[in-house]
Formats: C-alpha cells, sequence, structure tokens
C-alpha cells in the first residue's frame, strides 16, 4: 500500500483519490475496502467523495506512478479539508 497525503482548501472533510481498476479487474472491490473501513471510524471521512479515476493530466501524481510503473496495487492520495468539516447529522438537525 501506498499512502500520500495532502491538504485540500476547497473540499470539505477527508477523502481520497484512489486506483482506478475496470470492474471486471478482481482488484475493483478490494481497492475500495480500504476507504469503506476508514469512513466506519472516522466522521470526518467521507467515501462518497473519493475517487477511482486518473485523469490523462494526473498521469504523472505520486499515486498513478506508484500504480502503473511501480506495479503497488493500492496507491492513495489522502486529501484532507484545512478547515472545513461538514456533518450531516449536525445539519439536518440544524434545518428542523
Amino acid at each position: 500500500m501506498f499512502l500520500d497525503f495532502h491538504g485540500h482548501s476547497r473540499k470539505k472533510n477527508t477523502f481520497l483519490y484512489g486506483p482506478n481498476y475496470p470492474l471486471s479487474n478482481s482488484e475493483y472491490y478490494k481497492s475500495r475496502v480500504f476507504p469503506r473501513l476508514i469512513e466506519k471510524i472516522d466522521p470526518k471521512f467521507r467515501y462518497y467523495s473519493c475517487s477511482f479515476t486518473i485523469s490523462e493530466d494526473k498521469k504523472t501524481t505520486a499515486r498513478a506512478v506508484m500504480l502503473n510503473q511501480l506495479k503497488i496495487p493500492y496507491s492513495y492520495t489522502i486529501e484532507s479539508s484545512i478547515g472545513l468539516f461538514y456533518n450531516p447529522i449536525v445539519m439536518k438537525t440544524l434545518q428542523c
């Protein structure tokens, strides 16, 4: 497993960018277990903010190089918000 940590100034909470496997690849579901586990233990982590694609302009990022050139199957960039946190439970309570 390879982890690259970054701060994010626009999106809220913590999320990750993961490897892009086609649905037919056995690694497709396996690569999504790690972020699901984080979501279970950390309320600031949002699985549905995660992205599992690598666009052409991201081919030189650390996770893409580790995945494609060094063949490390679980390469992630973990992004954490710099000061912004969205808690849907608190927001729902405030709207009532």
